[in-house]
C-alpha cells in the first residue's frame, strides 16, 4: 500500500466515523421553519422521473416571503431557542 493509499484510507475512515449534528433551518425574520431552497432537476427518460442535479444558494421563507442566498439560520436540533 502506498502512502497516498494509506492517507486516503485514513481520511475515508475518519469521515465515515464522524457524527454530524442534526440541524434545522429557521427564518431569521419570523422564526418559521418553512424554508424552501431553489434547485435544478433533469428529466431521466429511463426512470421516467425528475432527478435532482443541483441545489442553489437561494432560500425563501414561505411564511414571510423573505429570501436571499443562505438567508436561513442553521440551528443545531435540541439547542435552546
Amino acid at each position: 500500500m502506498t502512502r497516498a493509499d494509506r492517507e486516503n484510507a485514513a481520511t475515508s475512515e475518519s469521515i465515515g466515523n464522524r457524527s454530524m449534528d442534526k440541524i434545522e433551518l429557521r427564518c431569521p425574520h419570523c422564526g418559521s421553519a418553512n424554508i424552501f431552497k431553489d434547485a435544478a432537476a433533469a428529466w431521466d427518460a429511463e426512470a421516467q422521473e425528475w432527478t435532482l442535479v443541483s441545489v442553489h444558494d437561494h432560500e425563501t421563507c414561505e411564511d414571510c416571503d423573505r429570501s436571499g442566498d443562505y438567508m436561513a439560520e442553521r440551528r443545531t436540533l435540541g439547542a435552546a431557542d
